[in-house]
């Protein structure tokens, strides 16, 4: 199946299929996610999105502030799981970095202190792709819900 994927960097035209793709990841990214922070973000973060046969079926973005950069979303179609995309995703992200001179990435999860199963292997996904687990932190949802976020951080090599 990966032979067939395409990665690409993500344009503006893109926001409309991002966006479907992750209205379907429901277990994952929630009402407020869907419809203000990730349409809000796609104006604001680069992107990177992989295609099959011309369709987009994962999308990462990332972001920096005051030189630190950041994952801020990465969604695969449900159906395309574990099909080596979202490693597709980040070698791809991992190899923009390094092109650019940056060697450390991050990525904010739910913690392993929430009883959220989808979290289970989004968390093995990052720890398998060489991240190391940091520092957590408590945050208010826009529900009202205490959630505890764990960072995870990546050092990359430059050759």
């Amino acid at each position: 199946m990966t032979e067939n994927i395409t990665i690409r960097p993500g344009t503006n035209n893109d926001h409309e299929a991002i966006l479907k793709i992750a209205a379907i990841l429901t277990d994952w990214f929630d009402e407020d996610a869907i419809i203000r922070a990730i349409p809000t973000d796609l104006h604001f973060h680069k992107t990177i999105v992989a295609e099959i046969e011309n369709k987009i079926v994962g999308f990462v973005t990332y972001t920096s502030h005051e030189g630190n950069v950041f994952i801020g979303w990465l969604g695969v179609d449900n159906n395309l799981h574990r099909h080596g995309i979202g490693t597709k995703l980040i070698e791809a992200l991992e190899q923009e970095l390094l092109s650019l001179g940056i060697t450390k990435y991050e990525v904010e999860t739910l913690s392993e202190t929430i009883d959220h199963p989808p979290y289970i292997p989004t968390r093995a996904f990052y720890e398998k792709m060489g991240f190391e687990k940091g520092k957590s932190r408590e945050i208010i949802s826009t529900t009202g819900e205490k959630l505890e976020l764990v960072t995870y951080w990546k050092n990359l090599r430059l050759f």
